[in-house]
């Protein structure tokens, strides 16, 4: 992801959190997507931890944990 994507998405945590989820969707039409959806909650998720243990979390951080998360689903995908 690229730094823009992650500093806009720290800029607008509060709308995303507070963001109605589309209801009724069964099916997404790409599993690209779908992952990218996926990555988007999990460092969403791992944000929120963090703040809520006063935790500090930079740009560089954040980009370690993103590169975490593909890894880790490129494993998961591989085995």
């Amino acid at each position: 992801m690229a730094k823009s994507t992650i500093s806009t998405i720290l800029k607008n945590k509060e709308e995303i959190k507070s963001a109605q989820v589309a209801k009724g969707i069964s099916r997404l039409s790409s599993s690209r997507y779908n992952i990218a959806e996926q990555l988007g909650t999990l460092l969403l998720v791992w944000i929120n931890e963090k703040n809520m243990a006063d935790d500090s979390v930079s740009a560089v951080i954040i980009c370690e944990k993103v590169k975490q998360l593909l890894e880790d689903e490129d494993k998961e995908k591989n085995s």
